[in-house]
This record gives structure tokens, C-alpha cells and sequence, in this order.
């Protein structure tokens, strides 16, 4: 009965078409985009993981990070403006932290050139390591804030400010 049930939900999804409203037309899905998102993230690593570093195979899926970034910052960008959820946003920006935090601001500023250069479209206005800590620290999880913090500190050491990563440590108490 169970099984039956399940599968007339499935059909009944399916067969639904969507409104022939234009741009403006909206659809209910099911699901969760942050959770989306974050198994993109979650499989990019894992094909990263599963590849010799050393190929050509992984400098092409190197390229797929920009993509995924790009993705990642309208997803957070629509949970903090149209829902106003700041506790998904929060997660997008922990997932963005760790695809940023050990590239120098000088490699940072190159990329963004280099992709405002290849594309026909201006780049996204990239927010800084600091306002995507600042919004983890304020919304997110106690694992993601710590996890921020590690790598907040790793990256103001890797920028040479060590008095301030220092200092992050100590009142930290991690």
C-alpha cells in the first residue's frame, strides 16, 4: 500500500505542467536548494578526491569550481534577500569559505579578472572572506562557526597578518 501510495505521489508530480505565465511564472518543487547546493559541493569534492592531481582530467575540473561558486553565490544571495533565511545562507557561506580560505587575496584578485576576462558578462560582485565569516558566525551552526573560524585564522596567516590571526586563536578557545 505504502509502495502504491509513493508511486501515484511520483505520477501525480509528474504529470503536473508548468503555467504558461512568462518570466513571472513560479512553480512549487520539492525539496531544498541549499541542500542542492551543497551536494554539488559535496560531489566536486569527491571528483577532486577520486582524480590523479596530476592529470589533465583534474585541471578541467578545476574549471568547474568558478561555475559552482557562481552558483553558490546567487543561491545565498536569493535565501538573504527573497526568503530572508539567514541560516541557509549562512550554510552556503561556510560551503564558500572553504573553496576560498587558502587562496592568497592576491590569487583571489587574479581569478576574478581572469573570469570578469573570459566572460561576456561582468562577474559577480564576490563578497569578502570577512562578511561571509561575519554572516556564519551570526547564523550558522556551532560546527560551521568553528570551522570558519579555523579557517579565518588560516587565512589571515596565509595573508602574513599574524598578529590577527593570533589573536583569533586566543579568544577562540578552540
Amino acid at each position: 500500500d505504502e509502495d502504491e501510495e509513493e508511486e501515484n505521489l511520483i505520477k501525480k508530480s509528474e504529470s503536473k505542467q508548468v503555467p504558461d505565465g512568462g518570466d513571472n511564472a513560479s512553480m512549487k518543487l520539492r525539496g531544498d536548494l541549499a541542500t542542492l547546493v551543497e551536494g554539488l559541493d559535496d560531489e566536486l569534492f569527491r571528483a577532486w578526491q577520486n582524480t590523479d592531481a596530476y592529470g589533465q582530467d583534474y585541471v578541467e575540473l578545476l574549471k568547474d569550481e568558478r561555475p559552482l561558486l557562481d552558483l553558490m553565490a546567487d543561491a545565498q544571495d536569493f535565501f538573504e534577500s527573497m526568503l530572508d533565511d539567514r541560516s541557509r545562507a549562512a550554510r552556503i557561506a561556510s560551503r564558500r569559505i572553504l573553496h576560498i580560505y587558502y587562496k592568497s587575496d592576491e590569487l583571489l584578485q587574479q581569478i576574478k579578472e581572469l573570469h570578469r576576462a573570459s566572460s561576456d558578462e561582468p562577474g559577480l560582485p564576490e563578497k569578502s572572506l570577512q562578511e561571509l565569516a561575519v554572516l556564519v558566525y551570526r547564523y550558522g551552526e556551532e560546527r560551521a562557526k568553528s570551522q570558519t573560524m579555523l579557517c579565518h585564522i588560516y587565512n589571515h596567516a596565509l595573508g602574513n597578518r599574524y598578529y590577527e590571526a593570533r589573536d583569533m586563536l586566543l579568544l577562540s578557545h578552540l
